[in-house]
């Protein structure tokens, strides 16, 4: 195979590869899948922390997250990507991964799953006697400095939902790979995984798990102070999205730059081969003719004779010497 049909089967690989990624499945049915996905998650979560009885049935709100989300991305991820959480579709975008259309389109779609899953808990708590609907949202909204559970002010709380932000988009991309579509099962274990960890650090601190459509849908059924201070749990997880999102850019855009001038100066010594090859040889100089051997000339009928007639003489001399 010849380098330009090496080249050829390589673009037409790499057309096949693109055209596998992109979506296969409507923006309004990934849509909603986000939507219920997000809507899964946030039941779980939150409901787990306000009907868990302690002295029942102990489980923390993180792991039954982190559990929410392997599932729901192992069952949706396939359709949307698996993102439920406005950090990965920010992320996601900004690595180039997703349309900024389809990325606001997720957002809305996640924001009303979200408000699906509060509501939910809020109709059931309207139901349970002597219950106070915007008390028992507090257990579960986001707060720093007088409503963190450690007292936490808003700079170590900025902090550590700006890292963990960034780490859990991180884990995305990278568990993700190439595309929407691709190592669902890797990415819904590396994230729920991560997501239960990082939330069970952050929740004795904000009390976030850095999902702001979550903080958004909780803070509106809690008390007034849990909207005044919903913009850190906006702000500070989309910066870490923001952040992850460009070094991921920047990865890919240096991995493609490294690829191109391989296979630049792969054509380049490629041609200088070629020239050397291709080079016109100069010629041997040529042998002196050898002289041609001397053929004996074919004897006429009077050396025959001749001949014959000295033999004859000899053998008579020869005949009388004897006598």
């Amino acid at each position: 195979m010849t380098r330009v049909d090496a080249e050829r089967a390589e673009t037409a690989s790499a057309t096949i590869s693109e055209a596998a990624l992109r979506p296969r499945h409507h923006l309004g049915l990934r849509a909603g899948a986000e939507l219920l996905g997000t809507l899964l998650v946030v039941l779980a979560g939150a409901g787990v922390v306000m009907f868990t009885n302690t002295n029942l049935a102990p489980f923390p709100g993180p792991i039954a997250t982190g559990l929410a989300t392997i599932a729901v991305m192992y069952a949706f991820g396939r359709i949307s990507g698996g993102h439920f959480n406005p950090v990965l579709t920010l992320a996601s975008a900004v690595a180039g991964r997703t349309g900024w259309r389809d990325a606001l389109v997720y957002l809305v779609a996640q924001l009303a799953g979200a408000f699906g899953a509060v509501l939910v808990l809020a109709a059931v708590l309207r139901n349970v006697a002597g219950t106070k609907v915007d008390q028992v949202f507090r257990v579960v909204a986001a707060g720093y400095a007088d409503h963190s559970p450690f007292q936490v002010q808003l700079p170590g709380v900025l902090l550590v939902e700006i890292i963990c932000s960034a780490i859990l988009a991180a884990v995305y991309l990278a568990a993700s790979k190439d595309g929407k579509n691709r190592n669902v099962a890797a990415a819904a274990v590396s994230v729920g995984l991560s997501l239960a960890v990082l939330a069970q650090f952050a929740q004795s601190l904000s009390n976030s798990l850095f999902n702001p459509a979550r903080s958004l849908a909780t803070a509106v059924f809690a008390e007034p102070w849990a909207l005044q201070q919903q913009w850190v749990f906006w702000v500070a997880p989309l910066a870490g999205a923001l952040l992850t999102g460009m070094v991921a850019r920047l990865i890919n855009i240096t991995g493609a730059d490294l690829a191109a001038a391989r296979a630049e100066r792969g054509a380049e010594f490629d041609a200088e081969v070629t020239g050397i090859v291709g080079a016109p040889s100069v010629a041997a100089p040529a042998e002196a003719p050898q002289p041609a051997a001397e053929v004996p000339a074919e004897p006429s009928p009077e050396d025959i004779s001749a001949a014959r007639a000295d033999a004859e003489h000899e053998e008579t001399r020869d005949f009388f010497d004897k006598k």
